[in-house]
């Protein structure tokens, strides 16, 4: 039996207890794979023949994704609504009913972290060490994750980033080389978990079914698929983003060629009978929409009061107005002389185009640096004060 463990260590070392996989045969760390306890759970597996099994380990857990700007925000919420544990060692009688957050940052951060420790151990210890009591905990006691450990969470909190990360972790395959990788590739966790729910936020992320994020949430296996958005499609964008959300709402069984044939083209083309089958029939039994007045008493919006400000600009700002106001009148003057018939909506191109210099000259209102058209670029430069501008 060859050592190969994930830790990259491929020699004995006394320090460690090892166990054989009783699938693949390759003897690894008991520690490494999640100690004791979940080794024998697991049924004496390594993590990479738990990831391939198709017997996924069942875990009431609900795991949610967002991106990256959002996640210290459900972090947050979940504190504000529930109780949550923050302590292991919470005494509380009320402690059963508390909720348990994780935030899983990917299995090559968790590696990475490990791999560091390795060396600054090497570098701490030079000669090789002596041999010491073996470690009995039932626990992981490494940075590595074993998929029985999202157990002891409500609710884990990840990101689209780290999905696309992930997806080469999805399905680990052992070839022979050459030369013997110091470090075997680490499987994914995630894929091993059959979840309670996965509840996407901004599900407009996995729109694209051949975006990487997409790939691998289609590859974790779950009783309820949630997706969360407030654009679900794009105005224009004719059906094509709503195939990537069913594809994921269903578990990857609407095909491509079904879905084009039978909904969106002829949708697209006015099928009455189609489209109320599609709206009715489909939509309606799969979505729900909260409109503001739904969710008016929950959130306390407070009213929408609007405030005009007249700017008066002085010479130099007016100076730097000017330049994305004749830009404007430039561009939009040469859409009307284009446009035959002024009655019939203008083109989403035409808009495209008008909509940059609009830009600019909302920018310009800012200030003269703000914009391409300003005195300098900003970047990350702290704005300049106006006493100073008029002083140019």
């Amino acid at each position: 039996h060859t050592m190969e463990c994930v830790c990259g260590i491929q020699i004995e070392d006394e320090t460690k207890e090892t166990d054989i996989c009783t699938l693949c045969g390759i003897k690894v760390h008991i520690d490494c794979h999640g100690g004791k306890s979940l080794w024998k759970r697991s049924n004496n597996q390594c993590l990479t023949c738990v990831s391939k099994s198709e017997q996924k380990l069942d875990c009431g857990a609900t795991l949610i994704v967002c991106p990256n700007a959002i996640v210290s925000q459900w972090e947050e919420e979940i504190k504000r609504h529930t109780f949550v544990s923050n302590e292991e060692g919470d005494n509380n009688n009320n402690n059963s009913s508390k909720l348990r957050i994780y935030t899983y940052y990917g299995v090559q951060e968790e590696s990475s972290n490990y791999e560091k420790e390795q060396r600054i151990q090497q570098r701490k210890a030079p000669m090789p060490p002596q041999p010491t009591q073996m470690d009995t905990s039932s626990t992981n006691t490494n940075n590595i994750i074993h998929p029985l450990q999202f157990e002891n969470y409500d609710v884990i909190l990840t990101t689209y980033n780290v999905l696309r990360k992930e997806l080469s972790h999805a399905n680990i395959i052992r070839r022979g080389s050459r030369f013997k990788k110091k470090y075997p590739p680490m499987p994914s966790p995630l894929v091993s978990i059959n979840w309670w729910r996965i509840c996407l936020d901004e599900a407009q992320m996995v729109e694209s079914s051949t975006a990487k994020a997409a790939q691998m949430a289609l590859k974790l296996p779950t009783r309820y698929r949630w997706g969360i958005s407030g654009t679900p499609f794009v105005k224009g964008s004719g059906l094509d983003d709503l195939y990537g959300l069913l594809l994921f709402l269903s578990g990857d069984t609407v095909r491509r060629s079904w879905y084009k044939h039978m909904i969106q083209t002829p949708c697209e083309k006015g099928n009455v009978k189609i489209i109320e089958y599609f709206q009715n029939d489909l939509l309606n039994k799969i979505m729900w929409r909260s409109a503001k007045q739904d969710v008016q008493q929950e959130i306390n919006v407070p009213p929408q009061n609007e405030i005009t400000y007249r700017l008066n600009f002085n010479k130099t700002e007016r100076h730097f107005y000017n330049l994305p106001k004749a830009e404007c009148h430039q561009v939009a003057n040469k859409i009307i002389q284009e446009t035959a018939d002024l009655s019939k909506r203008i083109d989403e191109n035409a808009i495209h185009k008008i909509a940059i210099p609009l830009l600019r000259l909302r920018q310009a209102c800012c200030h003269p640096q703000v914009g391409s058209y300003g005195l300098t670029p900003l970047h990350a430069k702290t704005p300049m004060p106006m006493d100073k501008i008029l002083s140019l």
